[in-house]
């Protein structure tokens, strides 16, 4: 692992990942992963249903889902509803937009994707008919590193889920979750901070001035 002076992860070790998934001869198949899990995505599937209107190359390039939240913590009530993060490979000139004759700096970038969310989406045939609702957080693996490597506390959670919650993985996917140990840095405990910050704010109650006392 590369590690600055300052405790940060150089960036170069995770670009090499990604810039090796571009690079793979045309055998390699981004979609294809461990057996179990070569089935479409749920968000592909929930599309072909009309339960859900994503972008239209969005079904095809999920890489990985997973259930967060409290099924992820083993501590939910029950299966209604169900919140899944994940990450895309969008399309080539997103990421790489020189592709596209795109010169950063000069033209007037053009609208990339970044994420698709969605929630409260009713599916009245999961669970054995007993319904359920989906929740989806779904980044393009641009935007995912990115905030990987910020530290983001949910989603760095959503590497360290547990096995019986991936939904879907593909080569892509796995390699990414293999990898996650390397975005553990320093910048993990500012996050930390910064989220705790606003409620223990909330919980020192202000002493009222005497005259409402009396």
């Amino acid at each position: 692992m590369l590690i600055d002076s300052q405790g940060h992860i150089c960036q170069s070790e995770i670009t090499l990942c990604l810039f090796s998934i571009r690079t793979q001869p045309p055998s390699f198949n981004l979609m294809s992963g461990p057996q179990e899990f070569r089935l479409a995505s749920t968000l592909q599937q929930l599309a072909e249903r009309g339960l859900i209107h994503p972008p239209a190359f969005l079904p095809t390039c999920v890489m990985y889902e997973t259930l967060m939240g409290s099924t992820a913590y083993g501590v939910f009530t029950d299966d209604y509803g169900r919140v899944i993060f994940g990450f895309c490979v969008p399309p080539k000139e997103d990421v790489f937009p020189h592709l596209s004759g795109e010169i950063p700096g000069f033209d007037n970038p053009r609208e990339r994707f970044e994420q698709f969310q969605e929630a409260h989406i009713d599916d009245p045939s999961a669970n054995n008919g007993d319904g359920c609702e989906w929740d989806f957080a779904i980044y393009s693996v641009v935007k995912y590193i990115s905030l990987c490597l910020e530290c983001n506390p949910n989603i760095i959670d959503s590497l360290f889920t547990p096995q019986d919650c991936v939904l879907h993985i593909t080569k892509v996917g796995s390699m990414v979750r293999e990898r996650r140990r390397l975005f553990f840095t320093k910048a993990a405990g500012l996050g930390l901070r910064v989220m705790r910050t606003p409620r223990c704010a909330k919980c020192v109650q202000k002493e009222r001035p005497v005259s409402e006392r009396f």
